[in-house]
């Protein structure tokens, strides 16, 4: 179903929080199809970084997305600490979505990370700018 899905990742407890560079600065990377957009960068967040972004993406017929979880670079290119699938089609039934998901790195378990997510169907859209 076409819309508009906001996501809230809101903190991560991670397994690690150091690298051989130093602490973790994490920030999420949020995929769907080819659109990708960022949080801002937790300095020096640690094993447990805090974010306040939203992050708003156009939804066509998607029923997953990506989110990453990496690590802020000045050096190097940033790394991945981990994945996560979020599956739009639970978001969309919902309408809004907070909830724990494992942050996976190959097979490993990289921590977990809560996320909010939200569904506006298009057609909410379109009425609610038409109302303006």
């Amino acid at each position: 179903m076409p819309g508009t899905v906001t996501f809230k990742p809101l903190q991560a407890d991670l397994t690690k929080e150091k690298t051989f560079l130093g602490t973790l600065d994490p920030y999420c990377q949020i995929i769907l199809g080819h659109k990708k957009v960022k949080t801002q960068v937790c300095k020096k967040g640690g094993s447990s970084p805090i974010w306040n972004d939203s992050l708003t993406l156009k939804k066509e017929d998607e029923s997953v997305c990506t989110l990453e979880l990496k690590d802020k670079e000045t050096l190097i290119p940033d790394g991945t600490i981990g994945r996560v699938q979020i599956d739009l089609d639970e978001v969309v039934v919902n309408k809004k979505l907070s909830r724990w998901y494992d942050v996976m790195n190959k097979d490993e378990i990289m921590g977990q990370i809560l996320v909010e997510s939200y569904f506006t169907p298009e057609n909410l859209e379109t009425t609610a700018e038409a109302s303006k």
